[in-house]
């Protein structure tokens, strides 16, 4: 894979040494190895247990040495038309290992009055708005929106309670301006979806279970009709 540096040197090819006991040399290993478009290897140990960059210790007996290394794929994402909306995924992205199962969720831009009509690419499910991908080559999806006939909303005020129970219901209010708005609004704890409800006269109502012990930042999402 690639190459390695010894003590300044760069090989290209497995290598010997001989060196005395306990003496000190650097090695190193490139930690991202492009293979080709939308695939890459990822360093993840030295057979010793050590970073891609790091002194060893050269053994008092015959040993050998190997980088390993992770397949990953890239996963791309695009929103059709432009503008229309977002798609959320893993920070860590866009490579995963293989066999990574990625979530991923669309975001309508429904102040320009688009809501989610469905995915494209090698989703679970093409009709969620949350659904995931399984990484086992390089994968693009795309997210689709359609313009909303009904009335929008211009404005969300999301009501959630300052403290609650953990495994207690709490209730989650989010009030749309103007109040003749129709459609649903999706309720979120950071990315993770807690529930999708609709509107009535310009208010959607969420009871949840799903939040989580500990800090809970609480978003409302309007998706139109």
């Amino acid at each position: 894979i690639g190459c390695f540096t010894v003590d300044g040197t760069t090989y290209t090819s497995p290598q010997t040494f001989t060196w005395n006991p306990l003496s000190q040399h650097s090695v190193s290993v490139a930690p991202i190895v492009p293979v080709s478009a939308g695939v890459q290897l990822a360093f993840g140990s030295w057979s010793d247990n050590l970073a891609a960059t790091h002194t060893l210790l050269a053994p008092q007996n015959n040993t050998t040495y190997i980088a390993s290394y992770t397949t990953q794929y890239q996963l791309t994402t695009t929103v059709s038309p432009a503008g229309a909306g977002e798609v959320i995924m893993p920070g860590s992205g866009p490579f995963f290992n293989l066999g990574t199962v990625v979530s991923i969720q669309a975001i309508a831009n429904a102040s320009a009055g688009y809501q989610f009509s469905g995915w494209t690419g090698p989703v679970a499910s093409s009709s969620n708005i949350a659904t995931t991908v399984n990484m086992t080559a390089p994968a693009a999806v795309t997210a689709q929106f359609t313009r909303v006939t009904g009335t929008t909303a211009s404005q969300v005020a999301l009501a959630a309670p300052a403290a609650a129970i953990f495994g207690r219901p709490a209730v989650l209010t989010a009030t749309l301006s103007p109040p003749s708005a129709t459609g649903k609004v999706t309720f979120y704890s950071g990315v993770t979806v807690l529930g999708i409800a609709p509107v009535s006269s310009g208010v959607a109502t969420l009871t949840t279970r799903l939040l989580t012990a500990g800090v809970n930042i609480v978003k409302a999402r309007y998706n139109g009709d």
